[in-house]
């Protein structure tokens, strides 16, 4: 418990001026907000994510040739030639404006050959391996979705949460509502799309739970009802919050730009994790390291942190330029972009020689204020349409 305790920064403004009614009001209005979003369940487009599997039935189709006796038996040199592609996964419809791949053309010839009596099965055998070193097919199949305005919510969910803990409101009052709208969303989200709202509806519990378990006892003085400052509250929930949002931001640029394999996409996540993450730690350098002999490292602990922040976000801009599409239905495919990049502003904010602004932690909850009502009004404008 120490160790969240760590967290909880001391404000150079002097809490002369108290947090705690805009934190709440605004904790208001994003739970009103996530509501609005959370009806639009029902009618939320599904964005599949798929896997990938590249071609590896090389038994059946040598066994192909070398169990095949007479061809006309089969129905000639086309229906073997077929039957051989369909063996080798190059019998689907390909989509327009494409070729096939260098390793159904090696087949085909091989099949060809065959069943022309041009060569023999082990000879035929032979050219089939030989198609080995050519691009092989891939067998895309849908795996799992995504209900477009979920994640959003989640967002929302977690901004409202948070907001209302830096609102400094009583411990046993603060449980009752975060539990209760756990409760609400969980069953909205689960009736709306059980099969594919489940792990999202299981977040909003972890959520919940790591918050009034763990983060919430660490934010509280010995007195119950009484926090150790409001204002002092604010740096913590906010780079909880943030580390917690960033994945979705990430999300949403694959599930928008033709990267909706499921692998990517997990990777894509997971670097956006590490961008809200690092922006979390450089936070928690900066207090662990603020007295004593530990200071020397302060500097030094926040410039390796904040290039990696560098790093994380250069890797996804690379990756969004690669895959981006233009011509996408809906709002976000335009602005999932921006959502990100404001994401890693708020991140790269923390820049060591960035650490004395009067209002640095000011502006990056603006930024990710704004940020966040963007994201509910593009979502909500698309579930509309």
């Amino acid at each position: 418990m120490n160790i969240v305790k760590v967290f909880i920064p001391r404000s150079r403004s002097a809490s002369k001026v108290s947090m705690k009614p805009v934190a709440l009001v605004a904790g208001a209005v994003f739970l009103v907000l996530s509501f609005v979003l959370s009806g639009f369940s029902w009618r939320s487009p599904e964005l599949r994510l798929t896997v990938r599997r590249q071609f590896d039935g090389w038994h059946d189709l040598l066994e192909l040739f070398r169990s095949t006796k007479d061809v006309q038996a089969m129905g000639g040199a086309s229906a073997f030639t077929d039957r051989a592609l369909q063996f080798a996964w190059c019998n689907f419809t390909l989509p327009l404006e494409t070729v096939r791949a260098p390793f159904c053309r090696c087949v085909d010839r091989a099949a060809s050959s065959f069943a022309n009596a041009s060569s023999t099965a082990e000879e035929s055998v032979m050219n089939i391996v030989s198609c080995i070193h050519a691009r092989p097919v891939w067998r895309v199949e849908d795996f799992w979705g995504v209900r477009y305005t979920t994640p959003a919510v989640y967002v929302l969910f977690i901004a409202t949460c948070f907001l209302l803990v830096g609102s400094d409101v009583r411990s046993n009052y603060l449980n009752v509502l975060i539990w209760s709208a756990t409760a609400a969303f969980f069953i909205v989200l689960v009736v709306a799309d059980y099969v594919h709202n489940t792990f999202w509806a299981l977040a909003f519990v972890i959520v919940s739970a790591l918050i009034s378990l763990i983060l919430l006892p660490g934010m509280t003085s010995s007195n119950e009802g009484e926090a150790a400052g409001g204002i002092q509250r604010t740096p913590s929930c906010f780079w909880w919050a943030e580390y917690l949002s960033a994945p979705v931001f990430a999300l949403y640029v694959p599930l928008m730009h033709c990267g909706r394999d499921f692998a990517f996409a997990g990777v894509f996540t997971m670097v956006g994790t590490a961008i809200g993450g690092l922006g979390l730690r450089s936070f928690w350098c900066a207090e662990v390291y603020k007295v004593g002999p530990k200071k020397q490292f302060q500097s030094l602990m926040q410039r390796i942190v904040w290039l990696g922040i560098l790093a994380s976000c250069v890797s996804l801009l690379m990756f969004t330029v690669i895959y981006y599409e233009d011509d996408r239905p809906l709002m976000m495919g335009r602005l999932s972009v921006a959502l990100l990049v404001l994401t890693m502003l708020v991140s790269l904010l923390q820049w060591p020689g960035n650490q004395d602004w009067k209002y640095l932690l000011e502006t990056q909850m603006g930024l990710a204020g704004v940020r966040n009502i963007l994201l509910f009004i593009v979502v909500a404008y698309d579930a509309w349409s």
